[in-house]
């Protein structure tokens, strides 16, 4: 027997203590291993939570001032709609105020013309009867001077006759 076991001293397997140890020294350098990526992994977790939350409050404010804006751009779209509503109404009113002040103008224009025309025909009237009484007044001044003529020449004729 003692050349089998002879045999077998060169190759021998190493003692169970070494592969003992071997083998803790693997588990240890996998657990510290596990240990860093699960603490990185729950520290970038935390990263990403904060990133998240961050993000979301960024959507919720983003949403929050789409809706004011949409509600502003409704403002001020009722807003100007009422201004175009107002503006048309002063238009309205302009325009009216204006064929309103245009036919009195006509009205007064209508009622000067008529006075006018009347007053054309009274002067022509009066001019008429202006010329008709110069013309009258013509011969009574002839008539007159004749008068005068015959008084003139019948006066020293009859004052001769009496004396």
């Amino acid at each position: 027997m003692l050349g089998l076991g002879s045999g077998r001293r060169g190759a021998r397997s190493p003692p169970l203590f070494f592969l003992v140890l071997a083998l803790g020294a693997f588990l240890a350098f996998f657990a510290l291993s596990y240990w860093i990526s699960s603490s990185r992994s729950a520290e970038l977790q935390t990263r990403v939570a904060g990133l998240d939350a961050k993000v979301r409050r960024a959507a919720a404010d983003f949403s929050a001032a789409e809706l004011q804006k949409h509600q502003l751009q409704l403002q001020l779209q009722s807003q100007l709609e009422s201004h175009r509503d107002e503006v048309g109404q002063l238009g309205r009113r302009h325009h009216q105020q204006l064929e309103s002040e245009a036919r009195i103008c006509n009205e007064e224009k209508v009622a000067l013309n008529k006075n006018i025309t009347s007053s054309t025909r009274i002067i022509q009237t009066l001019q008429e009867q202006f010329q008709e009484m110069q013309i009258g007044y013509s011969h009574l001044n002839q008539k007159l001077q004749e008068l005068q003529k015959k008084l003139t020449y019948d006066i020293p004729h009859k004052t001769g006759d009496e004396g």
